[in-house]
């Protein structure tokens, strides 16, 4: 029989585990309502696919990967086009218009190197910032990542919203938790 200091600590340990579970719980709610509302908030239009899919959030104990949450909807019609590169399928991701039947030319890629698959872009990030908490030394964090390189382009140079919107409800979602 252990001693009553050993029967505290083992149930320290459990009440730890279950508060462990459910904010790992809480951490995932929140990142698939963010997913489900990127889908709503999304202000551009995406040619292959690979720019909306290649938003995720991932969820962290103590740097530690716990979880991805990706994007829904279809998977991207092929990799990321390069620069100067054109887009080789009849229709754009998610559209129903047809270039064939249009006479238009396809869309001619403009930044990057091309060959990016979204939800791999994502993945990677996503593992590439494991155990490395950066600026914040916080026991649980979640990282929201548009993992292709050309991103940052997009929402630049373009002035569309990939992420920001989505930065702005988690923060939202956590103040009224």
């Amino acid at each position: 029989m252990t001693s009553l200091s050993g029967q505290f600590l083992q149930v320290e340990k459990k009440i730890r585990q279950m508060a462990v579970a459910k904010m790992q719980q809480k951490m995932d709610h929140a990142a698939e309502m963010t997913m489900k509302a990127a889908d709503k908030s999304r202000n551009y239009d995406d040619v292959t696919g690979n720019l909306y899919k290649s938003t995720a959030i991932g969820t962290y104990y103590n740097g530690s990967l716990q979880s991805i949450h990706y994007a829904p909807g279809p998977e991207p019609t092929r990799v990321t086009l390069a620069a100067g590169e054109r887009y080789n399928l009849d229709k754009y991701y998610r559209s129903s218009f047809s270039f064939k039947d249009s006479g238009r030319r396809p869309y001619k890629g403009e930044y990057g190197e091309g060959g990016e698959y979204g939800p791999n872009a994502a993945w990677d990030e996503l593992v590439s910032r494991e155990h490395n908490k950066g600026k914040y030394d916080a026991t649980w964090q979640m990282l929201l990542v548009a993992g292709v390189d050309y991103a940052k382009f997009v929402e630049v140079k373009r002035g569309h919203d990939v992420i920001t919107s989505l930065r702005e409800y988690l923060v939202r979602y956590f103040r009224t938790m």
